[in-house]
């Protein structure tokens, strides 16, 4: 951050919103390299404090399995239920998530190859050890592709399905249900009882400094109209 501001506002738009925003930075935005720390987002002014410093739309979204039956796939907002889904176990879910990752990864490279390349340079380079039960669902997802696949799509291999589960895992941002009507105060201010209905892709937002602060955000008013906000305690860097 150029400058010094107590707090700034980060507004991530809705997922059915216009895609114009995507791929654009204003004028009080550039990204920097930082010797070993990689590429950064900073602003080139001083900033008021509650500025919007960033309006971004998805690139890349997708329903949570387990919110599949009450989350719309097209906008991720919220809708009644005909009947409850049935609880997945955690390595079917986890399977089931990245799929729905990669398939739309590999769509947005065939529809806008500008928009892939933007998801495909996020965190590209950083090191990142997935866990054996990651490298277990990677497998399980490119024998599932690659087995519904007609031809050798170069874009299911297993390499690039890791690739994709490392930036899942480092720099996606989770969409969270709304609060239950009846929580408290107290569950409201600490986000209690919260889930993550489904997650999204920002690039522009997944190199804000979160050396202190988690990568996920939760988007407390997704449902209201076009926007929400998420305030950042900000210092010298965003």
């Amino acid at each position: 951050m150029h400058g010094f501001v107590s707090a700034a506002t980060i507004r991530a738009e809705d997922a059915a919103a216009s895609r114009s925003l995507s791929g654009k930075l204003t004028e009080n935005l550039r990204i920097t390299r930082k010797p070993a720390r990689g590429r950064a987002l900073e602003t080139t002014t001083a900033m008021e404090a509650g500025a919007v410093v960033l309006a971004e739309s998805p690139i890349c979204w997708w329903v949570d399995p387990a919110c599949q039956d009450f989350v719309c796939a097209h906008c991720l907002e919220t809708f009644d239920a005909a009947a409850p889904g049935i609880p997945a176990r955690e390595e079917d879910a986890d399977a089931t998530s990245l799929v729905h990752f990669v398939a739309h990864a590999v769509r947005l490279q065939r529809t806008s190859p500008a928009e892939f390349d933007q998801l495909w340079s996020i965190m590209l380079g950083t090191h990142v050890t997935l866990s054996e039960a990651d490298e277990t669902v990677c497998r399980r997802v490119a024998a599932v592709l690659q087995g519904t696949s007609r031809h050798d799509d170069p874009y299911l291999h297993l390499s690039l399905i890791r690739e994709l589960c490392k930036k899942d895992k480092t720099a996606n941002f989770a969409v969270m249900l709304p609060p239950k009507k009846d929580s408290s105060a107290a569950e409201l201010e600490g986000l209690l009882e919260r889930r993550a209905r489904g997650y999204a892709t920002y690039p522009y937002m997944s190199l804000v400094n979160h050396s202190c602060l988690p990568t996920v955000a939760r988007f407390d008013h997704f449902d209201r109209y076009n926007a929400v906000a998420y305030l950042l305690e900000l210092g010298s860097g965003l």
